[in-house]
């Protein structure tokens, strides 16, 4: 499927909801937090939630504390986000179905076509089951690794970045670097290397 540039906003709703009366600063995180969710196809960890907003760690407590958010275990997700999602890929998988079917129709090939319409009239028949499920395993597994492979190189990249940028560092500024962060945070954050440089 491609990728949405963008999801459903509507300010009015913003505007009248709840998130209006909360402080600017989680307004803010709230909203970098929507962008990054969906740019991240609604698949999102704690973890990576923290370095996305600068490590502080209290605006993603205020989010959940406000609802905004939800944690469960390291993911979190954004509900209104996770239906909008689910909303285009059940749209996507129509289309393909449709464009199989004219692809069908269009090919003169009357067997395969009468074999996928006895499917649909079925309503969901085994051989259009099969089909679709097929397609829908293969097209899940391919941006499960794909996306995992992302995150992968991403996190490569930004622990030689920060590996890098704590070597230059002077030990006054290694300090006000994770001053505030508790011991957990630290740990999510940083890796065994990391933290035996910051403190060394």
């Amino acid at each position: 499927m491609t990728e949405l540039p963008y999801f459903k906003f509507h300010p009015e709703q913003w505007l009248a909801g709840d998130i209006s009366y909360t402080p600017f600063d989680i307004q803010g995180a709230f909203a970098t937090t929507m962008a990054h969710y969906w740019a991240n196809q609604c698949v999102m960890t704690y973890g990576k939630l923290l370095l996305r907003l600068g490590s502080k760690e209290n605006l993603i407590k205020k989010m959940i504390e406000y609802d905004l958010i939800i944690k469960n275990d390291d993911q979190i997700s954004i509900k209104f986000l996770d239906e909008q999602y689910n909303e285009r890929i059940e749209q996507h998988n129509k289309n393909i179905e449709n464009g199989r079917l004219g692809g069908l129709k269009s090919s003169g090939n009357k067997a395969k076509l009468k074999s996928f319409q006895a499917g649909v009239k079925q309503g969901s028949s085994r051989g259009q089951a099969t089909l679709k499920q097929g397609l829908s395993n293969t097209q899940a597994l391919r941006k499960d690794k794909k996306r995992k492979d992302n995150i992968k190189e991403d996190n490569k990249r930004k622990d030689n970045k920060r590996k890098e940028k704590i070597k230059k560092m002077t030990d006054e500024q290694k300090e006000n670097y994770i001053r505030g962060m508790t011991k957990e945070a630290i740990e999510r954050e940083f890796s065994p290397e990391e933290i035996e440089m910051l403190y060394s």
